[in-house]
């Protein structure tokens, strides 16, 4: 097999091993990252073959990060299916001539893989025996690494302008690949009053709305932002969702005989190549707590739930920054804002 993915950080490499390499006991069966996207590609892809190519490609770029549990042992019988099961849109990717004066982001790109992550996900099996279809997640994910690659400060007007857009062109890819599905697979929601307000709000188009008032929708309320700190580390290091990126090169420690490995992460990597540094202003050193809610904010009118990951901070908040907060997310639409030290990655052990 040609080799197609790219690793740029250590620590990546040693994610795929530790947490989403499959094994049969002491033998190897994914010699390389890109078995391991061909086994999942060809799992989803059994019952719809258009969906393999498409998918592996995206999975071997990073463009797509698709669920732990599914990346682990799809095409393998050691665990069910999901029912509940997610994906992210690693944005950093879609970043062209990252650290330049003249980067940009392909947004139309970005929309259509949003689109072919719903398709994936729509292609999870139902779990046995009786129950409600799957319900699955689709969220964003890499996004400081994207501002800081576009020149754009974390907590400036201008970053805040982007993540707007970028939930736009989330929300329509998605809703379009909701509606073909609903049409090519069959439709599971009705189009109601409050989906129709909610698309309108988004700026979905009028031919989108028509579109889904003829064939109905597969999924109802898809899109979440949630928590995937493994594949955040997998896909070279990215920040998680909309987490402000690493204040420096962190020290990760892997099961299962706690081998250390130094992850820079993916901007630092990719903005050292193209001669210059990232500043200290875009980690978790450098962005408030406020301006980490106010990210949010702009995101959560694109979103179908409220985003609800813990913020995480280089300290934990006094009593009064707990109190600013509290009245920030109110404002905001969010939910109670929760703290975790920024090096107590959730299923990441850091020294």
């Amino acid at each position: 097999m040609q080799r197609t993915t790219t690793f740029i950080d250590p620590a990546a490499v040693e994610a795929w091993d530790a947490w989403f390499r499959r094994r049969d006991g002491a033998q190897l069966r994914d010699m390389t990252v890109d078995c391991t996207w061909r086994r999942v590609a060809d799992a989803l892809g059994a019952a719809r073959a258009s969906l393999r190519q498409p998918l592996f490609a995206a999975l071997s770029s990073w463009r797509i990060l698709l669920d732990e549990r599914i990346v682990a042992s799809a095409g393998t019988e050691s665990a069910p299916w999901p029912a509940d099961p997610g994906a992210v849109v690693n944005a950093a990717r879609f970043v062209e001539d990252p650290g330049q004066p003249g980067a940009r982001f392909d947004r139309m790109r970005f929309a259509d893989c949003a689109g072919l992550a719903l398709r994936a996900l729509d292609a999870v099996p139902a779990p046995a025996g009786p129950g409600p279809a799957p319900r699955p997640t689709l969220g964003v994910t890499g996004v400081a690494d994207t501002l800081a690659l576009l020149g754009l400060r974390y907590d400036s007007a201008p970053a805040r302008a982007f993540v707007r857009n970028l939930g736009r062109w989330l929300a329509e890819g998605c809703w379009r690949a909701n509606v073909l599905l609903a049409r090519d697979e069959g439709a599971r929601v009705a189009l109601t009053g409050a989906l129709r307000r909610r698309a309108g709000a988004r700026g979905i188009a009028a031919e989108l709305v028509a579109d889904a008032e003829r064939h109905g929708l597969r999924h109802a309320g898809p899109l979440a932002l949630v928590a995937h700190p493994r594949l955040a580390l997998l896909a070279n290091g990215i920040a998680d969702g909309l987490d402000p990126i690493a204040a420096a090169a962190r020290v990760v420690r892997f099961p299962p005989d706690g081998r250390v490995v130094r992850s820079d992460g993916y901007a630092r990597v990719l903005l050292r190549a193209a001669g210059t540094a990232l500043p200290a202003s875009e980690t978790f050193e450098g962005v408030s707590i406020a301006a980490q809610l106010e990210l949010r904010g702009v995101l959560q009118p694109w979103l179908d739930t409220k985003i609800d990951c813990a913020v995480r901070v280089a300290r934990l908040p006094t009593p009064d920054e707990r109190d600013r907060a509290h009245v920030q997310a109110v404002l905001l639409g969010l939910a109670e804002p929760r703290f975790v030290l920024a090096t107590a990655a959730d299923g990441v052990a850091v020294a």
